[in-house]
Parts: C-alpha cells; sequence; structure tokens
C-alpha cells in the first residue's frame, strides 16, 4: 500500500517538448517545407484549371493538348509563387 511507487506512466524525457520549442519547430517546418505547399498548390491550379477550361457537358479527359498545357503551365506558376520565396530566403541568410 504504502511503497511511494506511482502508477502513472510518465512520458520518456527525450519525447516530451517545451510548448516554446514546439511552436518555433512548428513555424520553422511550415516555412521551411514549402515544396510540400508548392505540390499542393500545384495539383490544385492543375485540376481547377481543367475544369475551369471543360466546356459544358464535356470531360476534362477530352481537353485537347493545348488547354492541358495551359494547365501545366498555370499550375507551375502557382507552385513557383509559394515555393521560391521562402527558398530565396533562407538561402540569402
Amino acid at each position: 500500500m504504502g511503497s511511494g511507487v506511482s502508477t502513472v506512466a510518465q512520458a520518456p524525457r527525450w519525447l516530451v517538448m517545451d510548448p516554446e520549442a514546439l511552436r518555433a519547430s512548428i513555424l520553422n517546418s511550415v516555412f521551411t517545407k514549402s515544396s510540400c505547399h508548392g505540390s499542393l498548390r500545384y495539383f490544385a491550379a492543375y485540376e481547377v484549371t481543367k475544369k475551369l477550361l471543360t466546356p459544358a457537358g464535356s470531360s476534362p479527359a477530352d481537353l485537347h493538348l493545348g488547354a492541358i498545357i495551359l494547365a501545366g503551365g498555370t499550375a507551375g506558376v502557382a507552385m513557383w509563387a509559394i515555393a521560391i520565396p521562402p527558398d530565396v530566403r533562407f538561402s540569402s541568410i
């Protein structure tokens, strides 16, 4: 009964993180992992552009080559607009 041993499990010391360090880690990850955000924006822009270029009653699979190239170009611009500024910022530091 009075053995003094706690039955509550505690996380290992290496797993416990200071809240301020956690916030800094998350912000660092968000602003340095721009390629992830760029890829997300790429696929979103590609699909939205294809949808906008698809005539009513038609399928995106029926788009001609020029429309698909335009959708890809739009997607590329959208991706680089989000990916390049943080890369430039961190490479100049």
